[in-house]
C-alpha cells in the first residue's frame, strides 16, 4: 500500500516537472544557454520520477504471511478462493492457516483449506498450520510460533470478511502496544464479500470484546452471545 502512495506522489511531481517545462516553452522568454539548460532539467527529472512512479505502482504487492482464519460452511471456501486470487496477484511466501485444534486433524476446517490449496499446487512448504479456538487466540498463537522458529514478519494479510477484518485489526493493534507484534508490522485486510449474518456476528463480536463477555462465564448475556456466536 505504501509503494502504490508514494507512486501515485511521483506520478503527481513528475506531471508538474512536465508542466513546468511545457511552461517555459511557452512563455517567450530569451533563448539563452541556462534557458535550455532549466527546460532540459525539469524535462529529465519529469521523466525519472515517471518512471519510478509507474514501476512503484505496477510492482507486485510483497506479503510475508497471508492468513486464512477458518470459518463455517461456505465462509472455508470463499476464503480459500480469495487467498488463491492473492497468491496468483501478488507475490508472498507463505500462507498460514489458522483455527480451532479440532481432532482428529484430518478431518479439520484446516485441513480442508489446506486440501483445496493444494490443489491450486501451493506446495506443502508454504502452508503454515496455526491454532487458535477464537480469532485473538488466531493472532496470539500466529505469533507466538513465529517468535518459537525466530522467524520475522513484517507484512501479514488477513483474509476474511469486512466486519472480522476490523477485530483482527483491534487484536493487532493491542499486541503492539503490549510489545507481542512488531510494531512496524503492515496489515493488509482481504475481504470477502460479506452477507448480513456475517455482518450481524461481527457486530456482536464487538459488544463481546469491548465488555469482556468471554471472562463472564457465569453471566446469562455472556453465556447467550457466547452461544449465538461460538467465537
Amino acid at each position: 500500500m505504501k509503494k502504490r502512495k508514494i507512486g501515485f506522489s511521483l506520478f503527481v511531481v513528475a506531471i508538474l516537472f512536465f508542466a513546468f517545462s511545457f511552461k517555459f516553452s511557452l512563455t517567450g522568454e530569451v533563448i539563452n544557454q541556462t534557458y535550455f539548460n532549466s527546460l532540459y532539467i525539469f524535462q529529465v527529472l519529469g521523466l525519472v520520477f515517471l518512471f519510478i512512479s509507474i514501476f512503484l505502482i505496477l510492482s507486485k504487492k510483497s506479503l510475508d504471511y497471508l492468513m486464512i482464519p477458518t470459518g463455517e460452511g461456505t465462509q472455508n471456501l470463499k476464503r480459500a478462493k480469495r487467498a488463491i486470487k492473492e497468491w496468483d496477484k501478488h507475490h508472498i511466501n507463505d500462507i498460514a492457516i489458522s483455527g480451532g485444534g479440532e481432532a482428529p486433524l484430518k478431518d479439520s476446517e484446516r485441513v480442508a483449506i489446506y486440501n483445496i490449496l493444494r490443489k491450486h499446487h501451493i506446495k506443502p512448504k508454504n502452508i503454515f498450520l496455526s491454532e487458535g479456538k477464537n480469532s485473538k487466540e488466531n493472532i496470539d498463537n500466529f505469533f507466538k510460533k513465529l517468535n518459537i522458529f525466530g522467524k520475522e514478519i513484517k507484512s501479514l494479510g488477513i483474509v476474511s470478511y469486512p466486519s472480522h477484518l476490523d477485530r483482527f485489526e483491534e487484536y493487532i493493534q493491542e499486541g503492539k502496544e503490549k510489545g507481542k507484534i512488531p510494531k512496524d508490522l503492515e496489515l493488509h485486510k482481504i475481504p470477502t464479500k460479506q452477507t448480513f449474518k456475517e455482518f450481524s456476528y461481527g457486530y456482536l463480536a464487538k459488544i463481546k470484546d469491548k465488555y469482556h463477555l468471554n471472562n463472564l462465564n457465569n453471566s446469562f448475556i455472556g453465556q447467550t452471545i457466547k452461544k449465538v456466536m461460538g467465537d
